[in-house]
């Protein structure tokens, strides 16, 4: 496993999994009850795991490289593209066909006061379907 920057998700990739149940990295001990989501990039499993802060608060801790085998909500690559959400510290993962965004990853803040870990996976704003035109092409 090696740590990474939220940066390093910027840009095109193919997402091909999303799963909230992979256990969290055994060298992070003391982060065993927070929030993870693990997705995989590229063939590449990365895991956002949320550091909890004083008890209200929290935000992303750590982001990994894991083995994707762990992952078992596997689909059919995605092509997304990820960008910085402005003034905020997330990174948002659009499916290229339809522009909804499907994957948020990182910290959310409101009046830089309340921070937060954001980890969404929003399945249902998957392009499912060609239009006629991308089946002519």
């Amino acid at each position: 496993m090696s740590e990474k920057v939220l940066e390093d998700l910027v840009g095109e990739h193919e997402l091909s999994g999303v799963a909230f149940d992979v256990p969290v990295a055994p060298e992070l001990r003391g982060f065993d009850d927070s929030e993870c989501c693990t997705f995989v990039l590229d063939g590449i499993a990365y895991q956002a795991v949320e550091d909890p802060d004083d008890g209200y608060r929290s935000s992303l801790g750590h982001l990994l490289t894991t083995d994707a085998s762990l992952v078992a909500n596997r689909f059919d690559p995605i092509k997304v593209v990820g960008s910085e959400r402005s003034d905020t510290a997330v990174v948002e993962f659009r499916d290229l066909r339809n522009g909804k965004i499907i994957l948020t990853i990182g910290t959310e803040n409101d009046s830089d006061y309340y921070p937060w870990f954001e980890a969404t996976w929003t399945p249902e704003n998957i392009a499912l379907t060609l239009s006629k035109t991308e089946k002519a092409e």
